[in-house]
């Protein structure tokens, strides 16, 4: 039977398009890019996750030997579940191989953020999948948060190591963790949000009990430094927060929409789009059950691009929040939202997942908005992508303020 793996390629081009180099790295399994920096010397620095014992590894790598679980083949060509050891490659301007190194333990390790730091130093923050984890601190126990390493490209060892000890040694708990541009960490838990420096200290906690998720909420830095969090409550609602500076609540906001209490209809799928006009944007999805109301919205705001769904069982969600929490936008959307833009003109486009990536700038305006077009024959549902339609059809036009 034939296995097919996947491998990592990196390709350099020239500003005309000419190829300059292209490079493979792979083993016998699968490899996963994660992401790559470059330093001073114009080298890629290029991190990810093997599957494979046979990855290529350079005579000073600091860990030489794979460490992880049995390699998961991809016989479909699918992409695997995260795993293995990750992998620390650089690569000269030419692409010749300089330096690479397994960075892992024996269980199942995963990349969670890098960041290119000062004095010729990169941060790597890795979720560890066991308590032997590249030079972190022996007998520990099993690991109960991620680890921050710093990579000196220089000497290209290990300066530093270490869990960030979110709970007590040998316990486990669930977590969402990102490395922020200052080379903070922060950690979120269904019950607190941990901010930890550089040299893995903590540096403040605050509880989230209050909040009372159900799960993990979403986790977003804006360009001032605070953070936004948005998930579901236990009560099946879905909030949105934002803590100045990661400690003071500033508001909360949950998304007025009917409840049923047995299933999450709506989502916000996409993470906060943090304007160019100071806005934040949020966009998702609702779903109608059956003959109820649920999924839908209590209301929508005066200037909403769409104030009732142009389907009878689906519609995408759009909401736009000042930095006080005060609703600038609430709207239905033709179709899910897929991604934020901003435009020219300072303004912000929502992107749609029509099955044509349709953009439609984002009118905060009370003017007149035809946010839906529905051929008559096709009654309450629209298609994807939406038909053409012909020189003297009957069509219904769905929107707001005409």
């Amino acid at each position: 039977r034939s296995v097919y793996c996947h491998d990592v390629v990196v390709q350099k081009t020239s500003p005309d398009g000419h190829t300059l180099y292209t490079r493979t790295l792979g083993g016998e399994s699968d490899q996963l890019p994660r992401q790559f920096v470059f330093d001073a010397q114009d080298n890629v620095v290029l991190f990810g996750t093997t599957y494979s014992k046979q990855f290529p590894t350079t005579p000073d790598a600091v860990q030489p030997n794979f460490a992880g679980p049995a390699a998961a083949f991809s016989y479909d060509g699918s992409t695997p579940s995260p795993g293995g050891d990750i992998f620390l490659s650089i690569l000269a301007p030419s692409g010749g191989l300089l330096y690479s190194t397994f960075v892992g333990s024996s269980g199942n390790d995963t990349v969670l953020g890098v960041r290119a730091a000062s004095n010729a130093q990169v941060d790597l923050l890795a979720a560890a999948g066991a308590s032997d984890f590249l030079n972190a601190p022996a007998g520990v126990g099993a690991p109960g948060g991620p680890v921050l390493l710093t990579f000196d490209l220089n000497s290209r060892t290990l300066a530093s190591s270490g869990y960030l000890p979110i709970v007590a040694p040998g316990t486990f708990v669930a977590y969402f963790a990102s490395i922020q541009d200052d080379g903070t960490v922060d950690v979120t838990t269904r019950g607190g949000l941990y901010t930890f420096g550089r040299d893995g200290q903590q540096r403040t906690f605050v509880s989230l009990e209050s909040f009372a998720f159900a799960g993990l909420p979403g986790v977003s830095t804006d360009p001032a430094g605070d953070v936004w969090l948005v998930g579901y409550t236990t009560s099946r609602q879905l909030l949105v927060a934002k803590l100045i500076a990661g400690t003071v609540e500033a508001f909360r906001w949950a998304l007025p929409v009917v409840v049923d209490g047995q299933l999450y209809s709506t989502s916000l799928l996409l993470p906060p789009f943090f304007g160019p006009d100071g806005l934040t944007y949020l966009g998702g999805s609702t779903y109608f059950s059956g003959a109820g109301d649920a999924g839908r919205l209590l209301s929508t705001t005066p200037n909403a691009l769409l104030q009732t769904p142009c389907s009878s069982y689906s519609a995408g969600i759009l909401a736009v929040l000042s930095a006080q929490g005060e609703v600038k936008l609430l709207s239905y959307l033709s179709a899910q939202a897929k991604s934020f833009a901003a435009n020219p003109d300072g303004g912000v486009s929502v992107v749609l997942s029509d099955g044509r990536d349709t953009r439609i700038p984002i009118d905060l305006s009370q003017r007149p908005k035809a946010a839906c077009v529905a051929d008559a024959d096709l009654l309450d549902r629209v298609s994807t992508p939406p038909p053409a339609l012909g020189v003297g059809e009957v069509v219904r036009l769905r929107g707001a303020g005409f």
